[in-house]
């Protein structure tokens, strides 16, 4: 009679994996309540859907739920609670969007520790046939070594952008729930809300005292020459100069207010970005660098994560808690209508 076979837990965790399914399962089911509200319109339905809908929302309640309980055994989340806008789940898919970028380093590879621990592993070659090789797991926190390098890898920096024929350089999740992120933390009104206050007047002041002219963003397409919106959807050139018409490009001289308010938020999700990878390196004990401002740049002032938390959490019995400084956003006074 054969012997059974003890399986070993895993020593990676299963956040990646659980996150990956998590925005593919999402994903599914908007599709799936688009098609219901769109044939509900023509009064029609679709058993199909329904059945679709009914299956796959607990599924993305369960993924859900497991994520917010991995979260609270997270090395980041003594920081990540004490941050207004940073719920459970929103902050575990960023993380897992981390998570994902661990990989095995083969024994033969250059770059491969000498001190890590060799595994046996199972990849696929680039034929698809399954290959077993033995290598040493680095997880993705370990191979962003610097607040620098996770910004690329998250897409953050300027020039992430989608290129025609080209393989994409950064995370496609981790840009959008990084985006995804910042949208929270402007929405909470926390010291993070304060920060992309604080330098979108900077980046006004400063574009300003360059002679740039700040115009708000057009709804339509947009004449560089007669310097007018033109209304017609599908014109390709203008009706009164024949000149090319443009959504994005800019004039000489000339900045949106939406692209100024982008750079803002992008900042602010840059700051944020870098203070989740020294909490989250110092918290494994690994190195940390100082900013690269401070260290190549010779500024002196550093933000730290610490003077970041602006939330109390849970746990009454918190020692973060009472050193907190909570800050909130003001709320706009309604206007009662006579």
């Amino acid at each position: 009679m054969d012997k059974e076979i003890k399986l070993q837990p895993v020593r990676k965790t299963p956040m990646a994996l659980l996150v990956d399914a998590s925005l593919k399962v999402q994903k599914t089911r908007v599709i799936a309540d688009v098609r219901k509200a769109h044939l509900e319109r023509r009064r029609m339905m679709c058993p199909d859907t329904e059945e679709l809908l009914t299956r796959i929302r607990p599924v993305e309640e369960w993924l859900d739920s497991r994520l917010r309980s991995l979260m609270v055994e997270h090395p980041t989340y003594w920081w990540t609670s004490h941050v207004r806008g940073l719920g459970k789940l929103i902050i575990a898919k960023g993380v897992g969007v981390i998570e994902k970028f661990g990989k095995y380093y083969e024994v033969s590879d250059p770059l491969c520790p000498t001190n890590g621990i060799v595994e046996d592993y199972v990849t696929l070659d680039g034929e698809g046939n399954i290959v077993e090789l033995q290598g040493v797991w680095i997880p993705g926190i370990e191979r962003l070594v610097t607040p620098s390098k996770q910004r690329v890898y998250l897409g953050l920096t300027p020039d992430s952008k989608r290129v025609k024929g080209r393989m994409l350089s950064y995370s496609s999740d981790g840009k959008m729930m990084f985006w995804r992120i910042g949208s929270q933390l402007l929405r909470a009104g926390g010291k993070y809300y304060y920060f992309y206050v604080r330098y979108k007047e900077y980046l006004t002041e400063r574009e300003l005292a360059k002679g740039t002219k700040i115009i708000p963003t057009p709804k339509e397409r947009f004449c560089v020459n007669c310097f007018k919106e033109v209304v017609k959807k599908k014109a390709m050139y203008c009706p009164d100069c024949g000149g090319d018409l443009t959504l994005k490009k800019e004039p000489p001289g000339v900045l949106y207010a939406g692209h100024l308010d982008n750079m803002a938020k992008r900042r602010m999700i840059q700051l944020f970005s870098d203070h989740l990878n020294v909490v989250w390196r110092q918290s494994l004990g690994l190195p940390v660098r100082d900013p690269y401002p401070v260290e190549h740049l010779g500024h002196s002032t550093i933000i730290r994560p610490e003077d970041m938390m602006d939330k109390l959490c849970d746990n009454k019995n918190c020692s973060i808690c009472q050193q907190i400084n909570v800050v909130r956003k003001p709320r706009k006074e309604k206007v009662a209508v006579a």
